[in-house]
């Protein structure tokens, strides 16, 4: 009875295998490779009594099989990857209906499996037919946008975002996927609809897609007005009954302008002018001069003292593609108050700046970090430049009518390089000031920016330089391992903006250098101040060592002092007279860099009128060029 029973099943198994046709299946979309056709499998043939159909490249099936966890035990068609329905793979879809059915063409609904792949998709499984069908989908951003959709989402890209008017395009591309056994035929995209002209074709799909294959086109938005622009797709193709598949696309056209933003109590601050940056998450956004933001992070709009949204001060409820167009906003945190954001009235505004470090309006600080100040220049062939800029951070140009100078020392400054007359909206251009010493001393002034900015012409800013004739130094009261350090230092020049000095014969420096911040005058070994014999406690930044009151010792010891040496008196002093000359000579005292001849014994009376002064080294002559001079 055993091998009746045997012969009898192997004969139905015969009898199905025959009686078997080929299947199509369409519409999966995760794994896509699981549409096409599907032939009979000889190995196993069938399964709980019904057929068995394998892909015709392999690695999917269809069987029927009973779930035994259900209660009671539940037969299932299902696609799949293997023919284990409880494993740890699972399966790619299952019955919804029709589960005992002598073919899957009878099931009209699939359900996803648990398979790791996450399968997605509509199956549809028919008998696989003369002549195959194609089936279309077309998604975006790698997401299924819907036959006949009008919804617009940056999900499918079927919204582009905010687009400058003036300069500004978005793509978007689009795949067109063939899920059917049949070639899919592209006969066409088009762009209809309100704003059709701001959306083109700029590269088309190719125009046949096999099975299982794709293809894809792309649009571009380069909108020709402000606000929201709207059009619709359309893929024409020989889907059966997707033949004209259509979707909504939308975009916003946008010219640059600043917003006010008012009602904010907590932080007030916030309530201020902010200047618009571009684009990000694909809508505009603006900063303010103190570090306020309005931005959206493409859920809400939100009013910020940065761009991270984990916490923020106000958020909106909608999500309108203009900030204007919120109606409400919710505090959230410390924040108090009822934020109104309008437009900004446009006008120019000045800001200067010397690199990226903004100089204040009015300021009367000078400083090295913001190029206010000169440093140390020779009265005799040195100078010192600096270049500062002028931003414009308003919405219309802004008239530049002049820089000048004024303070105590006005004549000491110049403007070498002068700026640009206008300056557009948004814009910058530069200047360059010329420190440029006649006397000795710390000079001070004051420079002046015109313009047509409302409030703040003149945009005045404080300068500052030190002008020197060369002067050596004398060190003294170093003791121990370093009293070699002791004695007359010559002067060398400049260096990091101030004047230092070397030892007469060893290597010994007298020099100033920022460190942590700060500038402090040194006595060391080199010019690196990494390790000093000793550093300055005070007037640390003065233009000359002289004026620190005490000195800290770090690798020496004793207590330093430092002053300027006095040279001695030049020797040997002559005057010779000639016809229409007088020829005064000396002998150069040691030390002494510059000496000084007076016309008579009032050292500050001025050479008689009419007389000519040539210089060498060591002799001074005057040539006469007024007869009646004697």
């Amino acid at each position: 009875m055993k091998k009746l029973f045997l012969a009898a099943t192997l004969l139905l198994g015969l009898i199905n295998l025959a009686l078997a046709v080929n299947l199509t299946v369409s519409g999966i979309t995760n794994p896509s490779a699981a549409n096409g056709k599907y032939i009979p499998c000889t190995s196993p043939a069938t399964i709980n009594g019904k057929n068995v159909w394998v892909r015709e490249t392999g690695g999917y099936y269809i069987y029927n099989d009973i779930y035994q966890s259900a209660n009671p035990d539940q037969p299932y068609w299902n696609i799949d990857v293997d023919l284990e329905d409880q494993n740890a793979n699972d399966v790619l879809f299952f019955c919804n209906d029709n589960f005992s059915a002598a073919s899957p063409i009878s099931v009209t609904s699939w359900g996803a499996g648990f398979n790791p792949i996450s399968p997605t998709g509509t199956p549809v499984v028919v008998e696989e037919t003369a002549t195959p069908v194609p089936e279309i989908k077309i998604s975006g951003n790698s997401n299924e946008i819907t036959d006949g959709s009008t919804f617009t989402s940056f999900t499918t890209h079927t919204a582009f975002g905010s687009v400058n008017v003036t300069s500004g395009t978005m793509a978007r591309t689009y795949t067109i996927a063939n899920l059917g056994a049949g070639t899919l035929t592209i006969s066409g995209v088009s762009v209809t609809g309100a704003n059709s002209g701001d959306f083109t074709l700029t590269t088309a799909p190719a125009s046949s897609v096999a099975s299982s294959g794709s293809t894809t086109f792309v649009i571009t938005f380069n909108p020709s007005a402000t606000g929201s622009r709207n059009a619709t797709i359309t893929v024409s193709n020989n889907d059966s009954d997707e033949g004209t598949y259509d979707f909504s696309i939308n975009g916003y056209g946008y010219s640059p302008a600043d917003i006010q933003v008012a009602g904010i109590t907590n932080p007030s601050a916030a309530n201020t002018t902010y200047i618009h940056q571009g684009v990000m998450n694909n809508f505009e956004y603006w900063k303010s001069a103190n570090g306020y933001y309005v931005y959206s992070d493409g859920f809400n709009w939100l009013i910020d003292n940065d761009t991270v949204s984990s916490t923020v001060f106000f958020f909106s409820s909608t999500l309108p593609y203009s900030v204007l167009d919120v109606v409400s906003w919710t505090l959230e945190g410390a924040a108090t108050g009822t934020p109104v954001v309008s437009a900004a009235v446009l006008v120019p505004n000045i800001n200067l700046k010397a690199g990226a470090v903004d100089i204040a309006f009015g300021s009367t600080y000078v400083s090295f970090s913001n190029y206010t100040k000169f440093g140390s220049a020779n009265i005799s062939s040195g100078t010192a430049v600096r270049t500062y800029t002028i931003e414009n951070t308003g919405g219309v140009s802004l008239t530049v009518s002049g820089v000048s100078f004024t303070g105590t020392n006005a004549a000491d400054f110049y403007v070498s390089a002068a700026p640009a007359a206008s300056v557009a909206a948004y814009g910058s251009t530069t200047f360059t000031v010329t420190f440029d010493p006649t006397t000795p001393g710390v000079k001070n002034a004051t420079v002046s920016v015109a313009s047509n900015d409302a409030d703040e012409s003149p945009y005045t800013f404080a300068v500052s330089g030190d002008a020197f004739t060369p002067i050596n130094l004398l060190v003294s009261g170093i003791t121990g391992t370093y009293s070699t350090a002791n004695g007359t230092y010559i002067h060398q020049g400049v260096i990091n903006e101030y004047q230092y000095w070397k030892h007469a014969t060893l290597n010994y420096y007298v020099y100033n250098k920022i460190f942590e911040n700060s500038n402090y005058w040194n006595i060391d070994t080199d010019t690196n101040d990494a390790t000093q014999l000793f550093y300055s406690a005070g007037n640390n930044d003065n233009y000359t060592p002289t004026a620190v009151p005490s000195w800290t010792a770090k690798d020496g010891a004793g207590t330093a002092t430092v002053v300027y040496a006095t040279p001695n008196a030049p020797s040997n002093p002559a005057v010779a007279y000639t016809s229409g000359q007088a020829a005064v000579s000396w002998t150069s005292a040691a030390g002494a860099t510059s000496y000084k001849i007076y016309s008579s014994t009032d050292p500050y009376a001025a050479f008689p009128s009419g007389w000519t002064l040539e210089t060498t080294v060591t002799e001074l002559i005057w040539t006469d060029t007024n007869a009646s001079a004697s």
